[in-house]
């Protein structure tokens, strides 16, 4: 809010944000129980000044104009003491870090004030320099950023505000209300989030009614210059949590948290889709994104191990399919464990299994491109003098603009911001370089556009140029953008046979890493927790006396996991210690060759500049 009126004049009642989360007439959202936030503006329009005009539940017509930022948080956060996580710079000629310590090591970053405003000294002013390509970029001795949600997508949503920081500057007066938004929990269990709030979805039932009464909405979210999104991939995401009794010791022969979720990891991991087999297929997808059990305690173990599961699909078809297949493993996984100790779901030493989130986007196939949206986005494209296409695209994405979709608001996605290379999207080596200055002008004088060509416009000589838009409130509630569920919680056994005693020293600590990636742009990826789980289902063949605690991977749902560790205590074991490091270490490697080997990878090969095999330490 600080931004909008202070430093781009702004009036505080143009300004939608409140501190407290609520948008008037869109009520309130909250993920995990905290407040969702949007950053939005409203540029007036006088449609509501004229004596005919006509509303929806008091609500006039608006046109969104909107962008977000699909920033995958650490695992763990920075301290409050230092809230921001480095913005690393490296020399393009450089090759890309390949672990997260080469990363850390990089001399040159960029630097923030007590506010959290970048600092423009010499290194901002190296960074920033704009160039043609990536070739370009090369040649002149370009910087590479590094920083959580650079490529995929910052840029775009700072080329939205400087869209509404355009509009208000130059006093541009539309027909129609527009609002310029930067919007939240696009991502994670954040799940569109942001875009409910705007349009009216309730969390607990799914049902949207479109409260602002937006009649056209143009998003922001491609990293490929010139590209369009009109279709919109529909997904299914799970969080499935695994539970035992609190203050189990190691070695305790009693169903345990950790094993049931690497089981049910295992299982979804084997599966291959239509898409996996025959690249002609509709492309369905699916990854583990996070895997990760509570610390345990000395001499206890994992109390508590969750999973989340991200799958998507064009078509509602597909989509069922791979769900009828990964949803079973949840409860299969448990079965095993209890038909092996004779144990059964309900007995008193039983692991529990709840399903603690599920998240539903639905799938959309545009039937209609002759609707308001769609025109404006060609006839912007030639005014503009940019990214003019014959043919568009039909690809589907995953979007914010499902949910305008879902509500029957039309609605079209393009990239604004210009990038002259970028990479490693939601993986923690995300980076990116510059672009054109001149083309991403022209992309933001294309977004003011199609916002204006939608919601109609005064002209500086008087004349009233009408909206694309039809004045009929768009009010079409529909089921199943998002929605808490309860799941009967299902009782099972799993045993560790294990005898009981304190862990000693002999701790081993595995670390895996993979190139990690978008769950649906990089699918084919290896997947860190898919190889984490193999390698501790192997170390069960192989050394069925170790311990293993304190399982941990992924950073979210629909992120392909990059890294994954665990702890293995070999303490239970009577072989001596040398032969147990050795059996370790052949399981682990058991586990990681399978997920390589499952993907088609060998050693060597590269995705993207980064090794797209699974590798692993052991200290």
């Amino acid at each position: 809010m600080r931004r909008f009126t202070e430093e781009w004049g702004f009036p505080s009642a143009q300004v939608m944000t409140r501190t407290d989360g609520i948008i008037k007439g869109a009520g309130l959202q909250k993920v995990d129980g905290l407040p969702v936030y949007n950053a939005c503006v409203r540029i007036p329009g006088t449609y509501s000044q004229q004596k005919d005009a006509q509303s929806y539940k008091g609500q006039f017509p608006k046109v969104l104009l909107e962008g977000h930022i699909d920033t995958v948080n650490p695992a763990e956060l920075p301290p409050a003491s230092a809230p921001y996580v480095p913005v690393k710079l490296q020399k393009a000629t450089d090759a890309l870090v390949k672990t997260k310590a080469e990363l850390a090591a990089l001399p040159d970053e960029l630097h923030f004030d007590k506010d959290g405003k970048i600092i423009e000294d010499a290194n901002y002013k190296k960074a920033y320099q704009r160039y043609n390509d990536y070739e370009d970029a090369l040649a002149r001795g370009a910087l590479r950023i590094y920083v959580p949600g650079y490529n995929d997508a910052m840029i775009n949503t700072a080329a939205v505000m400087q869209a509404a920081y355009m509009l208000n500057k130059y006093k541009i007066k539309p027909v129609y209300d527009i609002w310029v938004c930067g919007t939240t929990g696009e991502e994670g269990k954040g799940n569109l989030c942001g875009m409910k709030q705007l349009y009216g979805y309730n969390q607990d039932t799914g049902k949207g009614n479109n409260a602002l009464n937006f009649v056209a909405n143009f998003g922001a979210d491609s990293t490929s210059p010139g590209s369009g999104t009109v279709n919109y991939l529909g997904s299914y995401r799970f969080e499935i949590k695994y539970s035992e009794p609190a203050g189990i010791k190691v070695g305790a022969k009693q169903p345990s948290a950790l094993m049931a979720m690497n089981r049910a990891i295992e299982m979804i991991s084997n599966l291959k889709t239509p898409y996996d087999l025959d690249k002609k297929a509709e492309r369905t997808t699916y990854t583990v994104g996070v895997g990760s059990c509570t610390p345990a305690p000395e001499g206890e173990r994992s109390r508590e191990c969750t999973l989340l599961v991200d799958m998507r699909s064009p078509t509602p078809g597909p989509l069922k399919d791979i769900r009828s297949k990964i949803e079973p493993a949840f409860t299969n996984a448990l079965q095993q464990e209890n038909a092996k100790y004779g144990l059964k779901n309900g007995d008193a030493k039983a692991v529990k299994m709840e399903l603690v989130w599920f998240g539903d986007r639905p799938a959309h196939k545009r039937k209609n491109y002759d609707d308001p949206a769609m025109q404006a986005f060609w006839q912007s494209a030639r005014t503009a003098g940019i990214d003019i296409r014959e043919k568009l695209n039909e690809r589907a994405a995953s979007l914010n603009d499902n949910v305008p979709a879902a509500v029957g608001v039309p609605t079209v996605n393009f990239n604004v911001g210009t990038n002259a290379g970028g990479g490693g999207g939601h993986a923690w080596y995300e980076w990116g370089i510059p672009g054109n200055g001149q083309d991403e002008g022209k992309r933001v004088y294309r977004m003011i556009l199609m916002g204006l060509m939608a919601a109609g416009y005064h002209t500086s000589d008087g004349k009233v140029v009408p909206p694309l838009v039809s004045l009929k409130p768009i009010a079409q509630p529909k089921s199943c953008i998002n929605r808490r569920q309860k799941m009967n919680k299902l009782l099972a056994a799993l045993v560790c046979a294990f005898a009981a005693s304190a862990v000693s020293a002999a701790t081993y600590e595995v670390f895996i890493t993979g190139p990690g990636g978008h769950s649906n742009g990089s699918y084919g990826n290896t997947n860190a927790v898919h190889a984490g789980s193999r390698a501790v289902l192997e170390l069960e063949k192989a050394l069925p006396c170790a311990v293993v605690t304190d399982f941990k991977g992924g950073a979210t749902v629909n992120a392909i996991a990059g890294d994954a560790a665990f702890k293995v205590n070999s303490a239970m074991c009577k072989t001596p210690e040398a032969d147990n490091r050795v059996l370790i270490e052949k399981a682990v490697k058991a586990g990681v060759d399978k997920e390589n080997s499952f993907r088609g990878v060998k050693a060597g090969d590269l995705v993207r500049g980064f090794p797209a095999e699974i590798q692993f330490k052991i200290k």
